[in-house]
C-alpha cells in the first residue's frame, strides 16, 4: 500500500496535467453531487473525467518526449 502511494503521489508531483484534472474531476462531481445529481450518474462522470485527464496526460507526455 505504501509502494502504491509512493507512486501516486509521484506521479501528482511529477505530472501537472494529471494533478491539476484530477482535482478539477473532483470538484465538479463534487459540485454535481450538491446540486442534486444522482450519486451513480456522478460516479460515472467522475471516471469519465479521469480517463480523458490520464489521455491527456499521456499526450501531453507523449509530445514532450517526441519534441526531444
Amino acid at each position: 500500500m505504501k509502494a502504491a502511494l509512493k507512486t501516486v503521489l509521484g506521479l501528482i508531483i511529477d505530472d501537472w496535467w494529471l494533478a491539476i484534472g484530477l482535482i478539477v474531476s473532483i470538484i465538479i462531481t463534487g459540485l454535481l453531487l450538491k446540486s442534486g445529481f444522482d450519486p451513480s450518474w456522478a460516479s460515472w462522470l467522475l471516471t469519465l473525467f479521469t480517463v480523458v485527464t490520464l489521455i491527456l496526460s499521456l499526450s501531453m507526455e507523449y509530445r514532450r518526449k517526441h519534441r526531444q
